[in-house]
């Protein structure tokens, strides 16, 4: 779909005019159908939200049925989903005007989004059908502008008919707040952003700083990361930052707040090794893997000339390379207990136990082996083993945790949890189920069941499929939802209503109230890499192993 080969679908050569031309006619395209979708939301609001059935006033009110089913349908959560009702409406009643521009192509989705959100404190109904048209009018010369040069030119609108109505902040302090992660994180670290007042910055600063120094001068650990880790201390209630050292008998040494506050549910029976990895930490300019030695040539066989063209050369076999040897795992990583790697070209494979076959070194071949002809100059080929699986754990709600950090947590003293296997979790006569029972269907789902959505299923509600007494208390019967979509089936179900039906393994198949079916797959079936033999049993034991890694788990209801 993507090839660039500079020929035209007609055979004429494509030229950066023409690209250029096809770019910016597709994102007219492209603004037509997002305002088209907006109309389609408009038109779903209509149906589900009516103020005079009585439902305005539930906590699950006809615009979280409409919410629920936009982000069904768009694959997106109840956040972004109930974002996207505020600009259809606002399209629809509010800025009709703008509303054209956009189905003709000539604003953007994001130039929409920012006019429904600062022009959203106008009341006045003349006011607005002023400001509607003024900006309606003034869309043509925004071409090119700034996502910040377009909110001054929106707030200049505002200010000139309705000066109440400008998005202001009255002081900076106002404006304080902490965020944690964002899109472009990468695998394993969060970032995080917000502004603090200057009192609180300043005592934050030196409470790190202080911290950070509190280890030996032998700790591996820049002063940066010292810092960021000093922080997490404090997130988990520490007030002293233990130290990396590996020496047992340095005063600084101690158990590692951050590790202990850690819970890690395992999923399967494989149980990595607690080896802390001194690569996560140090210069980050340095390598990340240690510089290997230079190694001998490859040998290269070069048959001798022969008197007679189809003659066996009579020359030394081709000998392997000296480093031809089993792979080894790499650091902070370990065998899975219970299960075996992926099969590999070298004669290596990780048992239960955690040992390693033996492995045999290649030596002369038999003298009786003909040298090969088929070329004067042939280089022997070692082909790279394929990788070996390693045990992966995943914040609840949250991203992947890499086997280094992982193990690093073992070691460090994270506690451990073996969740039970559904095949010993038998029906409980009662309404709650067991404790048992409880934590492998949260970490089974990982997060509410509902499509789109990652509530935590820690901080989620245990919900019957079949309610109780019909449906067993069992596994195949229960599934996570947060409260706001288990409100939603409850009292938003029926024949004309949500409707969920429970496959043995924890799959939920959905079906809205307009027909539309929608699969949610339990996240320890979605993140494994490889597909359960048998769907009847949500953890295999030749799976990889996964790891939920939370905070405790809220009661059933």
């Amino acid at each position: 779909m993507f090839e660039h080969s500079g020929i035209g679908a007609d055979g004429v050569p494509v030229h950066d005019v023409g690209v250029v031309d096809l770019m910016i006619h597709f994102a007219r395209v492209s603004n037509v159908a997002e305002c088209g979708k907006f109309r389609a939301i408009a038109d779903l609001v209509a149906l589900r939200v009516d103020d005079q059935d009585g439902r305005q006033w539930w906590a699950c009110d006809g615009w979280d049925a409409a919410v629920a089913e936009v982000g069904a349908a768009l694959g997106i959560g109840k956040r972004e989903a109930s974002g996207q009702l505020s600009i259809a409406v606002a399209l629809r009643f509010r800025l009709p005007r703008v509303a054209a521009v956009f189905a003709d192509g000539g604003v953007s989705a994001r130039t929409v989004g920012a006019i429904c959100w600062r022009t959203r404190l106008v009341e006045d109904a003349n006011t607005l059908a002023v400001i509607d048209a003024a900006l309606a009018g003034a869309l043509s010369e925004w071409a090119g502008l700034s996502r910040k040069k377009i909110e001054k030119k929106i707030d200049g609108w505002v200010q000139k008919f309705d000066p109440a109505a400008v998005l202001k902040v009255r002081s900076a302090a106002r404006r304080r707040g902490v965020g944690v992660g964002k899109p472009d994180d990468e695998t394993g670290v969060a970032s995080i952003w917000g502004a603090l007042l200057a009192t609180d910055a300043e005592l934050l600063d030196r409470v790190l700083t202080e911290m950070a120094r509190q280890v030996c001068e032998n700790d591996p650990r820049t002063f940066g990361q010292r810092r960021a880790d000093a922080l997490g201390v404090l997130a988990a209630r520490g007030d002293r930052l233990a130290c990396q050292c590996g020496n047992p008998d340095c005063p600084a040494a101690g158990p590692d707040a951050r590790a202990t506050a850690v819970m890690i549910h395992v999923l399967t029976n494989g149980l990595p090794a607690p080896v802390a990895d001194p690569l996560l930490s140090g210069d980050p300019a340095a390598p990340l893997v240690p510089t290997p030695e230079p190694s001998a040539p490859e040998p290269v066989f070069t048959p001798e000339p022969s008197p007679e063209p189809f003659s066996t050369p009579q020359s030394e076999p081709i000998p392997a390379p000296a480093n031809d040897t089993a792979p080894t795992p790499m650091s902070g990583s370990a065998p899975v207990a219970g299960s075996r790697p992926a099969e590999t070209l070298a004669p290596a494979a990780f048992e239960p136990g955690g040992e390693t076959a033996p492995t045999q070194t290649a030596g002369p071949a038999p003298e009786s082996c003909p040298a090969p002809v088929s070329s004067p100059s042939v280089a022997t080929a070692v082909k790279p083993p394929a990788p070996v699986r390693t045990p992966v754990g995943y914040v609840l709600g949250g991203g992947v945790v890499p086997p280094a950090v992982l193990a690093d947590l073992v070691a460090r003293g994270a506690k451990v949890r073996t969740v039970a296997s559904a095949a010993d979790l038998d029906e409980v006569p009662r309404y709650r189920p067991s404790a048992a029972m409880d934590e492998f269907v949260r970490m089974r789902a990982m997060t509410c069941m509902f499509p789109g959505c990652d509530h935590p299923a820690t901080a989620s509600d245990i919900d019957h499929t079949i309610p109780w007494p019909a449906g067993p208390t069992h596994p195949g019967n229960l599934n996570p939802k947060c409260r706001k979509h288990h409100l939603l089936k409850t009292f938003y179900g029926g024949p004309d209503g949500w409707q969920d039906r429970q496959q043995p393994d924890g799959t939920i198949v959905w079906t809205a109230p307009t027909g539309h079916t929608y699969i949610s797959v339990p996240e320890a079936e979605s993140c494994s890499p490889a597909p359960s033999p048998t769907r009847h049993c949500p953890i295999h034991h030749q799976r990889p192993s996964i790891w939920t890694l939370s905070r405790p788990p809220v009661g059933a209801s």
